[in-house]
């Protein structure tokens, strides 16, 4: 898996991207369904009363990129096989409380012909109290 992260450049914002493929020793076609990326940014770092963020990442995951079980579960159904946006908010309430608020928007990359390929929307409201 490749992976970067460009530092902070003092205005609080936070750029990433990682890409991951199952690899093996015969060659394949890009065609193959295994890989996958995510890639976003974030602005601001809660750490006082009153401090914010906001970010926004994309994820694609094709269905054998990586065993379902070690995907991000809260993304989508779970597993692989999906793609889209994620919007969050942090806001820090009081010095060792941050609320979050996160939604998901997510559809199959490749749907069976069987099944409604509607975008499914989560929203995740998260309080972090740290001690």
């Amino acid at each position: 898996m490749m992976s970067g992260c460009i530092p902070p450049d003092g205005t609080g914002s936070i750029r990433h991207g990682e890409y991951g493929g199952r690899h093996r020793l015969l060659s394949v076609s890009c065609a193959d369904a295994s890989h996958g990326f995510q890639t976003g940014v974030r602005l601001g770092n809660p750490k006082e009363a009153g401090d914010w963020a906001a970010s926004l990442l994309y994820e694609y995951i094709e269905r054998d990129a990586t065993l379902s079980a070690f995907s991000w579960s809260d993304f989508g159904t779970g597993g692989t096989n999906q793609e889209g946006p994620v919007l969050a908010l942090d806001y820090q309430l009081f010095k060792p409380l941050t609320l979050t608020a996160r939604s998901y928007f997510t559809k199959f990359i490749d749907p069976a012909p069987d099944i409604n390929n509607r975008m499914q929307v989560r929203l995740q409201l998260d309080a972090q109290l740290r001690f």
